[in-house]
C-alpha cells in the first residue's frame, strides 16, 4: 500500500518538528520500520486510533542516542 504522506509533506513536515525542536534533525521512518511491522495495533472506530504508549515503546529502540 502507498503512503498517503508523499516526500514533500515528509519535507514540510521534518522542517516544522526541527523548528519547533531546536538542535534536532527530524528523519522519517523507513519503510520497512512500519507500525504493522513493530507489531503495533491499530483500531478502527470512526477514525484510525493506535494506542501512543505501546507505539513509543515500540519505536524508542529506533531513535538514536544524541550527545548534548
Amino acid at each position: 500500500m502507498d503512503s498517503f504522506i508523499n516526500s514533500e509533506m515528509e519535507n514540510h513536515l521534518c522542517f516544522l518538528l526541527e523548528l519547533f525542536y531546536p538542535g534536532i534533525k527530524a528523519k522519517m521512518l523507513n519503510n520497512k520500520d512500519n507500525l504493522t511491522t513493530l507489531g503495533i495495533t491499530k483500531r478502527q472506530n470512526y477514525y484510525l486510533q493506535y494506542n501512543a504508549e505501546i507505539t513509543i515503546q515500540k519505536i524508542k529502540c529506533l531513535i538514536p542516542k544524541m550527545d548534548f
